[in-house]
């Protein structure tokens, strides 16, 4: 079973993708709507993918991808 997290500011997207990959061996384990969160939720929840929105509210995506990588070694 492949592990997911999903972090977009638009519940809508989140849904959306969380329905299209149901009944499939991809299981949406977090859902969050701010960076700061998925900083914090990923010390613990350890997904296979993170879906990443570039667009969010409190930094920039691409900024937060950098930051991932520097603090969780199993997304290198």
């Amino acid at each position: 079973m492949i592990q997911i997290v999903i972090t977009d500011d638009h519940e809508l997207v989140m849904q959306g993708i969380e329905s299209m990959l149901q009944n499939t061996d991809v299981k949406v384990i977090g859902k969050y709507t701010h960076a700061e969160e998925t900083l914090q939720k990923l010390a613990t929840s350890q997904p296979n993918i993170l879906l990443l929105d570039i667009n969010l509210p409190d930094i920039n995506g691409i900024d937060l991808c950098k930051q991932l990588v520097k603090l969780y070694s199993y997304f290198k």
